[in-house]
């Protein structure tokens, strides 16, 4: 309550209605309770606006560090793509490889002994042909 407001004694009312010290003081009372709450909304309205900036602040950085973390693991992947394709062309060319020497050890065989190869193929047609008749 303000010290400086008038105050009215038991005396100042007169059959029950208020006199008008009492209506000022109560005007004054008023406008001090208005003051206060206006204070206090502003007060309330800082307060919302700061936490608001603090938590979009806060929701800015996360996004940011989650498409930092999103960016590395997407490197991360097309390295191991890389190296996944890397990998397997070499093991295609060694099978290549092998391949090729198995083929060249076979025409060998045959320029060194071409009656021993014929009888082998003979041999293997024949076998293929029974198993393919049952």
């Amino acid at each position: 309550m303000n010290q400086n407001s008038a105050t009215a004694s038991d005396s100042d009312v007169a059959g029950g209605e208020a006199t008008p010290a009492h209506r000022e003081a109560l005007k004054g009372h008023l406008g001090e309770v208005g003051d206060h709450l206006k204070q206090a909304a502003g007060i309330a309205g800082e307060t919302l606006r700061g936490a608001a900036s603090a938590a979009q602040e806060q929701i800015t950085q996360g996004r940011e560090r989650i498409r930092s973390e999103f960016e590395e693991t997407t490197e991360c992947g097309r390295e191991a793509a890389r190296e996944a394709r890397a990998v397997g062309e070499e093991q295609i060319d060694m099978a290549l490889a092998r391949g090729q020497e198995f083929l060249e050890s076979a025409r060998d065989l045959i320029r060194e002994k071409p009656l021993a190869a014929f009888g082998i193929a003979l041999a293997a047609g024949w076998v293929v042909a029974k198993l393919g008749r049952r």
